[in-house]
């Protein structure tokens, strides 16, 4: 499986952009989708193990598997 459907890590931090950190799994998840990130991407993000994020880069080894 593809952990970031596709993406490097800079697509990525686009469909971040704007979030409010350090943000909640849904937080982050609903603004990706709003800066229209893939439907797989959002499912992987809704599927990381809940709890807080506090940047980017957490959000990215999450999606890697490092999480």
């Amino acid at each position: 499986m593809d952990l970031l459907g596709g993406l490097n890590p800079q697509d990525t931090q686009q469909y971040l952009q704007g979030v409010d950190w350090p943000a909640d799994q849904e937080q982050v998840a609903q603004t990706a989708e709003s800066n229209g990130a893939p439907q797989g991407m959002l499912d992987q993000l809704r599927n990381l193990g809940g709890g807080q994020f506090s940047g980017p880069q957490e959000v990215i080894s999450g999606l890697q598997g490092g999480g």
